[in-house]
């Protein structure tokens, strides 16, 4: 081999190894762009994902949101590749051996408001004929509720299932078009935090929840602070003076307990 062929493939192979090394280096780097799939524009969900969105944009990554009903729905977008990504409510099956879950954000308690002027049955296996928000098709609230209704040994007919978005499902209970509406979200979503301040709606204190969690896979029983969202100050008359208090007892938002509420952000929008 003459030195010149030689010369030839030595550059040949120096590119052929460069043309390697460079697009290692370019699957190796992250995409230009993402799609998350999230829940309803008024969810919690959403707002996660503006947040994400705004990071990801720090590093040129520009993140297309979906909106979409919930959970159910955005197991079945992970699945068929519609979404790269989803925030995925804790319980929900994912149809596909490829997705992975990457980390767990927070607790979703699942929260069940009555108004205060027609109070219910805190004793699920009780109710029949009420008229309940479940959430929308789809979403993880209409997924976990079924659950805990099959749970609570209900029959799918007891009582009348609606599938009303968050704020309609507050205005509907607010003019008692429905008896009970179920969310599962974080505590302090913008919808619940409005209901919380109306005064209007409590949370349902449910017997035997202890009973029930145990016998709903994935569950567990957490105890909430009355508070917690917003804080609040001691007003017994024979205090000495004001004094804030978070206590290990199960979430209040009646008229019964002896907090005053003060702003959501009282102590500071980080803290929550």
């Amino acid at each position: 081999m003459t030195l010149p062929t030689r010369l030839l493939w030595s550059l040949l192979i120096v590119a052929a190894v460069a043309v390697a090394v460079a697009l290692m280096i370019l699957a190796l780097r992250p995409p230009n762009q993402l799609t998350l799939a999230a829940g309803p524009e008024d969810g919690a969900y959403h707002r996660i994902a503006v947040k994400y969105r705004a990071i990801l944009a720090r590093d040129g990554i520009a993140l297309r949101i979906l909106d979409t009903a919930g959970s159910v729905e955005n197991a079945r977008l992970l699945a068929d590749g519609t979404a790269d990504a989803a925030l995925i409510q804790g319980g929900i099956a994912v149809p596909s051996d490829t997705a992975e879950a990457i980390g767990t954000l927070f607790y979703e308690p699942l929260l069940i408001l009555y108004n205060t002027d027609t109070p219910v049955s805190p004793n699920p296996a009780t109710w029949s004929g009420l008229r309940i928000n479940a959430g929308a098709e789809g979403s993880g609230t209409r997924a976990a509720f079924t659950s805990f209704l099959a749970t609570a040994g209900l029959a799918p007919d007891a009582n009348s299932l609606t599938g009303l978005g968050y704020g309609d499902a507050i205005q509907a209970l607010g003019a008692n078009r429905i008896d009970l509406a179920a969310f599962v979200a974080p505590i302090d979503a913008p919808y619940l935090r409005r209901a919380y301040d109306s005064g209007r709606f409590g949370v349902l204190q449910l017997d035997y929840v202890e009973a029930l969690s145990r016998r709903m896979p994935g569950d567990e029983l957490v105890r909430i602070p009355p508070g917690v969202a917003h804080g609040c100050k001691n007003l017994r008359p024979v205090a000495p003076g004001a004094i804030i208090y978070f206590v290990d007892v199960q979430f209040s938002v009646g008229d019964d307990c002896d907090e005053g509420r003060l702003p959501w952000d009282h102590f500071g929008a980080e803290v929550w």
